[in-house]
């Protein structure tokens, strides 16, 4: 058996103790910490294509929405900052961004199934994450109800979808 793939099944292992023991179905970083369980199971079985877009556009997107609301100040991420301490630095970097950095350190090497599919799914799930949560409810912010999600998922969707920069992603993420 290969090191890369020992290496993502010991991570899929870690990860799923990891949600079932702390997941927060309200909070959206939770369905992506899921989606990039579903990765890692794929990886350990060389069919990480068919979900690596989807997974990489939603953690992209968890990522503007937690640097988006962190510069608004939303209560939750101050407050779990300032009890959390140092403590809040090592977890926010590990659930936010490892875990797109673990996938591009051991990427699959197969052309990504369904580019503009996967992009879409994505979207869709988390268009449906803001129909059942009010994230500046969950998350304690003062925008208005629906603005970020849309405006999140316009942008992250247009992004990946964009002839442009969809060729750059392709090459610089997939190895495509």
């Amino acid at each position: 058996m290969k090191i890369k793939q020992l290496f993502w099944q010991f991570t899929t292992l870690i990860v799923g103790i990891v949600l079932i023991a702390l997941a927060d179905p309200s909070h959206y970083t939770w369905w992506m910490v899921g989606e990039f369980f579903i990765l890692s199971s794929m990886m350990c079985i060389d069919k990480g294509h068919l979900v690596n877009v989807f997974f990489i556009s939603q953690n992209i997107t968890v990522i503007i929405g937690v640097l988006c609301m962190s510069a608004m100040g939303c209560s939750m991420l101050v407050e779990t900052a300032r009890d959390m301490g140092w403590v809040y630095i090592v977890g926010n970097f590990t659930i936010h961004y490892y875990l797109t950095l673990h996938y591009l350190l051991f990427p699959s090497t197969k052309k990504p199934y369904k580019y503009t599919t996967q992009v879409l799914t994505g979207a869709s799930l988390f268009a449906a994450y803001a129909t059942v949560q009010d994230a500046t409810v969950v998350y304690g912010c003062t925008f208005p109800r629906g603005v970020m999600p849309i405006a999140n998922i316009i942008l992250v969707t247009f992004v990946f979808l964009h002839p442009k920069s969809r060729s750059v992603i392709e090459l610089y993420l997939f190895n495509t």
